[in-house]
């Protein structure tokens, strides 16, 4: 979207859930800081917040990033699964995520632009 000015989103009602990555290191502090209560157990790491339809991301990119968005009928995405995770395990014993989707793609837009990443097959800035 930000240097095509184009994005295809096939099959867009399949659920995604996303995380940030300053908290999945948060997620391993805190599970060494409550090893006792955790160990031997298995959790789900991120906020339901966080569980969106493929359809809401790209909408929600195209509020950062001017582009062409299409809806496309055709075409499948290989990845068939529908993610829809419950936190509420971890949630419960006292972590909870601090990233929004809109502060991610905020600082993803912001590193990418600074990177001044230059396709070498193309004559087009």
């Amino acid at each position: 979207a930000l240097k095509q000015k184009v994005n295809i989103v096939y099959e867009a009602h399949f659920k995604r859930t996303f995380i940030h990555s300053y908290d999945i290191a948060r997620s391993f502090v805190f599970a060494v800081e409550h090893f006792s209560e955790l160990k031997n157990e298995i959790f789900n790491v991120g906020s339901e917040d966080m569980n969106f339809t493929k359809e809401d991301i790209a909408k929600k990119i195209k509020e950062s990033v001017p582009h062409h968005l299409h809806f496309a009928d055709y075409g499948t995405d290989p990845d068939q699964r529908n993610y829809e995770v419950s936190y509420a395990k971890i949630r419960e014993k006292g972590f909870e995520t601090t990233i929004s989707l809109s502060d991610g793609i905020a600082e993803l837009l912001s590193g990418y632009q600074a990177l001044h990443i230059h396709n070498p097959f193309s004559n087009v800035e």
